[in-house]
């Protein structure tokens, strides 16, 4: 069964704001969570209930799973030096 995926404003934002490379890079990894919301290589996030980090080289996203939903909300995407 496939998750909804959704982009919270500011990750819309920041994604828009990537430049076209690194979108690129990026949106197959994210339509990826609908059906694999937790892949190899996610880290769960500590002091966020139901948080994950996926790595994609030097860029970072956070989201959230709620299972009883079926919805990855995805909060923040940028580089890893402004991730935490």
């Amino acid at each position: 069964m496939s998750y909804r995926l959704r982009l919270s404003r500011r990750a819309l934002r920041q994604l828009e704001k990537l430049p076209l490379e690194i979108r690129l890079r990026i949106d197959p990894r994210l339509r990826s969570l609908s059906t694999e919301p937790r892949p190899a290589g996610c880290r769960k996030l500590a002091g966020i209930a139901h948080g994950y980090r996926l790595r994609i080289g030097p860029w970072r996203v956070i989201y959230e799973v709620d299972d009883q939903r079926r919805e990855v909300r995805v909060e923040w995407i940028g580089p890893r030096a402004s991730a935490y």
